[in-house]
C-alpha cells in the first residue's frame, strides 16, 4: 500500500513541477508578474511532496517495513511519473484536467490569475540551458536515490550517509542559481521565456529516463 502510495505523490511531484514551469513560461503572454509567486508556490508543492515520500520512504527503511526493494519502488515511480508527465505536455485536455484538480490551491490563493490556461506546444531545441537543466534534475533526484542505496551497503554509517543526498542537491542548486536562472530571467526580459521553459520540461522527462536507466542496470 505504502510503494502505491509513493508512486502517485512521485506522479503528483512532477505534475507539479512542470506545472511550474508552464506558469513562469506565461508571464509575458498573460502580462502579470503575480505569475512569478503562483510558479514558487505551485514548485514549493513539489517539494513538499518529495520531502514527504523521502521522509516516508527514510521512516520505513529504517523499521524494515518496505515490502519490495527501494530501487525498486523509485525505478516504478519514477516510470509512472514519466509517463504522466509525458501525456500532461503533450495532451491540453489532459494538462487542463490535471491542473485544474492539483492546482485548487492557486484559485483560492491567487485569485487573479489562479484560473488562466497556462498550456503552449513545447519545443526541443537542446540548446545549452536543456543541458543544464539536464544536470541538475539528475542530480536531484540522484539526491533522494543515493542516500537510500548507500544506507543499504553500508548501514552502519547511514546516518553519515544520508548527507550525500545533500551534497548532491547542494551541487545542483549551484548550477541552478548560477547558469539557468539567469538565463530564464534574460529571456523573460526578451520576451522569450516560452523557448527557454520548454527546454526545462523535456530535461525534467530527460532526466527521468537517464535516472530509471541507471536504476535499472544497477
Amino acid at each position: 500500500m505504502l510503494e502505491f502510495a509513493l508512486i502517485i505523490v512521485f506522479g503528483c511531484s512532477l505534475i507539479f513541477d512542470l506545472g511550474a514551469q508552464y506558469v513562469r513560461a506565461s508571464i509575458n503572454k498573460i502580462n502579470k508578474s503575480e505569475l512569478f509567486a503562483v510558479s514558487n508556490w505551485v514548485q514549493y508543492q513539489a517539494r513538499i511532496l518529495n520531502m514527504l515520500s523521502v521522509v516516508s520512504l527514510s521512516y520505513y527503511f529504517e523499521k524494515g517495513g518496505m515490502k519490495g526493494e527501494i530501487k525498486t519502488i523509485f525505478y516504478y515511480a519514477l516510470s509512472f511519473s514519466f509517463g504522466i508527465g509525458l501525456l500532461y505536455i503533450t495532451n491540453r485536455k489532459f494538462f487542463s484536467a490535471l491542473s485544474s484538480i492539483l492546482f485548487v490551491t492557486n484559485r483560492v490563493i491567487f485569485k487573479n490569475v489562479g484560473t488562466n490556461d497556462y498550456f503552449f506546444k513545447a519545443k526541443i531545441s537542446l540548446n545549452k540551458y536543456f543541458y543544464y537543466s539536464l544536470i541538475v534534475n539528475i542530480l536531484l533526484y540522484m539526491a533522494m536515490i543515493v542516500p537510500f542505496v548507500l544506507a543499504s551497503l553500508k548501514p552502519d554509517i547511514r546516518m553519515t550517509l544520508a548527507y550525500s543526498g545533500q551534497l548532491l542537491n547542494f551541487m545542483g542548486t549551484i548550477i541552478n542559481y548560477t547558469l539557468i536562472e539567469p538565463g530564464f530571467y534574460r529571456a523573460v526580459d526578451e520576451r522569450g521565456e516560452e523557448s527557454i521553459v520548454s527546454q526545462f520540461i523535456f530535461a525534467k522527462l530527460a532526466s527521468i529516463v537517464f535516472v530509471v536507466g541507471a536504476i535499472a542496470i544497477l
